[in-house]
């Protein structure tokens, strides 16, 4: 992971690829970067920084600890110096949990990646077109846009025109990418009948994105 910290008042950074050492120093004057790995101390409430990119070529590849605050699955990183004019900068992470090649939200959503996508990374906001399929755990396919008559979904993205869940495990999608959700009736919200869906039934989602634009 690389998180790059910039003044907003601070000019695009551009740094050509045969930049000189006092061009990458320049460039890099008003910004705090960390790139790399991050293993937590939540005890003495410290991150090591294991630096895998630096503009000082003596600090790849050692570790450094960081100050940072723990807070159940959230993590909220100090940085140690800050820009001349700057009062505080912090980055917050929230952590997630992988269990057989699924991952679990801190909202109780569980997505795999099933293909990977090349496009352009979908935001909130963007609006988007997806093939989805709905299914249950007992095996009944309640929905799928690539079965004739349906068609794919386009909806925008935050703008609560689709459940929660889905919402959810779209945002952060590259365009081509196509994934599996598990998600909890807690984030679907509708109400339906139970005979048809029960009200606590886990809805399982194939979706992959067709498109994506601001």
């Amino acid at each position: 992971m690389c998180v790059v910290l910039a003044n907003p008042d601070r000019p695009a950074w551009q740094v050509p690829t045969t930049a000189t050492d006092t061009e990458v120093r320049s460039a890099f004057d008003g910004l705090v970067a960390y790139c790399g790995t991050y293993e937590t101390d939540e005890r003495r409430e410290t991150v090591i920084h294991h630096v895998e990119a630096d503009r000082e070529p003596h600090m790849m590849g050692t570790d450094r600890a960081r100050l940072a605050r723990v807070s159940g699955d959230r993590l909220v990183l100090r940085p140690t110096s800050l820009p001349p004019g700057v009062a505080e900068w912090t980055v917050e992470w929230e952590r997630v949990r992988a269990t057989r090649g699924w991952i679990r939200t801190a909202s109780g959503l569980e997505y795999r990646v099933v293909t990977e996508g090349r496009g352009r990374v979908v935001a909130r906001g963007d609006t988007v077109t997806i093939h989805e399929a709905l299914s249950l755990p007992d095996g009944r396919t309640v929905f799928d846009s690539r079965v004739a008559p349906n068609k794919p979904v386009t909806f925008t993205l935050g703008a609560n025109q689709v459940i929660r869940g889905v919402d959810e495990g779209v945002t952060g999608m590259r365009v081509g990418e196509r994934r599996r959700l598990r998600v909890p009736a807690a984030l679907d919200g509708r109400a339906f009948d139970p005979a048809f869906i029960p009200p606590t039934a886990t809805r399982l989602y194939d979706i992959e994105v067709l498109a994506a634009r601001p």
